[in-house]
């Protein structure tokens, strides 16, 4: 007769209860367990542009302002809210506005309605010079903001922007004061093997970083730099926190993510996702991603390996691009001067689909002999993507011999192509 045990008013048998216990015993699905320090102020240098969020100001004073500083003239209030859901902490700033002067900005941190016995907020005001040729004024600045998560306090630093209300082409912010994240946790994290440094941002501005709960988007990214070369790029590196990512072959999630962050594990995902490759590192003396590729007139190119013994210029243009078009005279003289040196060219239209004839006249009657790849898919040709080419022209100096880039971007443009070639 088999021994029957009651657990939470069932019976179960001993086959099941055994069964029960070897599933209990066995390991969870191995994570790593991250901490990330927090940074009160300074993050916003290493982030991507993050979309800023408005303060709206109005002449109404919040009911909870009480006292104010006596010399001001032209208050303007604006409340922000920040904090985990459970105990949002909700902040009043006073912008004293008077027409043709600088503004100054204050703020009631402590909640105890009086704007008097803050901190002042940094904040400055500079002229500028629109393009009408008018001169109008905008300020900028910063301020932390405390944030109580239970028995721990946070301080969250804000970059600040007001524009002009009198700027016409600026006419959407009148009525606000721009603020976005200089807050942010950051460190190193192992995933494998290998670790790798990481950022968590709050995109979203909303001091709770379980952020958004609808199921879609949280508006909170865990920012890894894959390719290692100090900076997180927009591709391949950015990851919302409530979806899989693929780094290096393997699928992750993030779990057990509260509302400070002080800490989350990282753990091999059930689900499978495809790896986005970050951007190649351009850097100088960095390789460069090689390729084979047909040209324009049949032959196919081993980029960089044919090339040894030069240094080739791999430019990426468009017979579309003004800029490429203001540009091409300057590259067809930098060409007829350095060839005879060991100079070569490799072009890589980024034209669109059906252009192979426009792209050839055009080569023609402008002197462009070099060979040129083209594959008719706009942006999105592939050695352009192989690249992570976002604008036109991109031109790389690239040594023949051993694949590194020498120069890149402003370095090759204009004035300054002919003295880089010449010191190359």
């Amino acid at each position: 007769m088999n021994q029957r045990f009651n657990v939470t008013g069932r019976h179960v048998g001993t086959a099941a209860l055994w069964a029960a216990l070897i599933c209990i015993s066995l390991p969870p699905a191995q994570a790593e367990t991250v901490h990330l320090k927090w940074v009160e102020a300074g993050a916003s240098a290493r982030m991507p542009p993050v979309q800023p969020h408005r303060i709206e100001l109005s002449e109404a004073k919040p009911s909870g302002v009480r006292r104010v500083p006596a010399d001001v003239s032209a208050p303007l209030y604006g409340q922000l809210t920040i904090g985990p859901i459970e105990n949002i902490t909700t902040v009043t700033v006073m912008l004293d506005a008077p027409a043709g002067k600088p503004a100054r900005l204050f703020m009631d941190a402590n909640g105890n309605g009086d704007l008097t016995d803050d901190p002042l907020p940094k904040w400055e005001t500079k002229p500028y010079r629109a393009g009408d040729g008018s001169t109008y004024l905008q300020s900028s600045g910063n301020l932390s903001v405390p944030v109580r998560y239970g028995r721990v306090q946070l301080m969250f630093g804000l970059t600040l922007q007001r524009y002009d209300p009198t700027d016409p082409a600026r006419a959407g912010f009148k009525g606000a004061i721009l603020y976005s994240p200089d807050y942010a946790r950051e460190g190193d994290l192992k995933l494998g093997a290998k670790s790798y440094h990481a950022l968590l941002l709050d995109a979203i501005v909303g001091g709770d970083f379980r952020g958004l709960t609808n199921g879609g988007a949280t508006g909170i990214f865990l920012l890894i730099d894959v390719n290692g070369n100090g900076v997180f790029d927009p591709r391949g590196e950015i990851y919302d926190v409530g979806q899989p990512f693929n780094i290096a072959g393997t699928t992750y999630e993030i779990r057990g993510l509260t509302d400070s962050a002080e800490a989350f594990d990282v753990v091999k995902s059930t689900k499978s996702v495809p790896e986005i490759l970050p951007p190649p590192d351009l850097r100088v003396g960095k390789v460069v991603p090689s390729f084979v590729r047909k040209s324009t007139n049949g032959n196919v190119i081993r980029f960089p390996a044919d090339y040894r013994g030069k240094l080739v210029l791999l430019y990426f243009w468009a017979t579309w691009c003004g800029v490429c078009a203001r540009e091409v005279p300057t590259v067809v003289h930098a060409y007829e001067t350095f060839h005879p040196q060991g100079l070569e060219m490799v072009g890589v239209s980024l034209d669109h689909e059906n252009a192979a004839t426009q792209l050839a006249d055009y080569t023609r009657a402008h002197g462009m002999p070099w060979p040129e790849i083209y594959d008719g898919k706009w942006m999105q040709s592939d050695i352009a993507q192989l690249y992570f080419v976002l604008h036109t022209p991109t031109p790389i100096l690239v040594d023949g011999d051993t694949g590194k880039v020498v120069a890149i971007g402003p370095d090759l443009r204009g004035d300054r192509l002919a003295p880089t070639l010449t010191e190359a």
